[in-house]
């Protein structure tokens, strides 16, 4: 999106706060611990649609937990002050409340739905289908797969480890994406990015308050306040620091988060178990079945004959080289 809409960025270390006489955050709050916002700056502004926070100071604070995207408040004050809404604009709106809500299926509002349809016509749609369809590098593919081969499942349960990860935002992504698995009700996510460990639960129930779930899972690893967690009922996430840890003992840690993750939900006696993924070297009988089910027109030429296929020796999946 940024690249497509040509929205100038700027790395926060680049930036000189005593040059501004304002500053505000949109989708967090100063002491949220999800943002690099530095603790000496002052915050001025805060738009966020997560639960305010106890120790929340600002000048101006509009949170409204209510709703699912914060960009409904903006398009809503943009209504009100009956301002021109560019096209570029209405593009980006439009993807951060279809993003943030999955489609307006996941903690949706009214309001939601108002705003969405509001700026959705303004929106450039050739832009909008290149932000929803964009092309992934090939680290993509690389996490999706490690997120495949680690994932772990019970019951109505599913979570995996990454790891070393390049970017904390692949951790929730890879929560909602295995959420999607059948009969799976709860996905937990945890990735190790610099001196964090990142997690991110994902519920399908709508009342499910994973914000809350994810405090009391926190909470059984470290004693310390819990600055860095919340969420909302379908979606929360947090960070334990890994600063003071061996690299043993985080580790130790993830199967912690998994035992308790399962025993905060109720279970005993848990065994977690490897999702089925398609990897490495197929019995050489099993594939000769396979075949054989197939019908002709799924079959290249040189196997179109009525004869069953008995002289297949070897037959592996290998990795693409990276």
């Amino acid at each position: 999106m940024v690249s497509k809409l040509k929205i100038p960025m700027k790395q926060i270390n680049r930036i000189r706060f005593a040059s501004y006489s304002r500053v505000a955050v949109v989708d967090t709050q100063p002491v949220a611990g999800n943002n690099s916002l530095p603790a000496e700056v002052p915050c001025h502004i805060v738009i966020d649609h997560h639960p305010r926070r106890a120790n929340l100071k600002a000048d101006l604070v509009l949170v409204s937990p209510e709703i699912g995207a914060t960009a409904t408040i903006l398009v809503e004050w943009l209504e009100e002050s009956q301002l021109a809404i560019p096209a570029d604009l209405a593009t980006a709106l439009t993807y951060a409340i279809s993003s943030e809500t999955q489609d307006l299926g996941r903690e949706a509002d009214k309001r939601d739905v108002q705003a969405y349809l509001k700026v959705f016509t303004k929106s450039s749609m050739r832009k909008l289908a290149k932000i929803f369809h964009p092309s992934l590098p090939r680290a993509y593919f690389i996490m999706v797969a490690k997120a495949l081969n680690k994932a772990k499942s019970f019951r109505n349960l599913i979570c995996a480890h990454l790891g070393e990860i390049s970017t904390p935002e692949i951790v929730a992504e890879m929560a909602d994406f295995l959420l999607r698995h059948q009969r799976i009700g709860w996905s937990l996510c945890t990735g190790r990015f610099g001196d964090d460990l990142i997690i991110s639960l994902r519920a399908s129930n709508p009342k499910a308050k994973a914000g809350k779930f994810v405090r009391q899972l926190i909470s059984r690893q470290i004693k310390a306040p819990l600055n860095k967690v919340g969420g909302h009922d379908m979606t929360a996430g947090g960070r334990i620091p890994l600063k003071d840890i061996l690299k043993d003992d985080v580790v130790e840690l993830e199967t912690r988060l998994s035992q308790d993750f399962a025993q905060l939900k109720g279970y005993k006696d848990v065994e977690w178990k490897p999702c089925p993924v398609m990897a490495g070297t197929t019995s050489l009988s099993k594939a000769r079945n396979t075949i054989n089910k197939w019908p002709k027109w799924q079959l290249p030429r040189w196997a179109r004959s009525s004869k069953r296929i008995t002289n297949v020796t070897s037959i592996s999946c290998k990795p693409t080289r990276t």
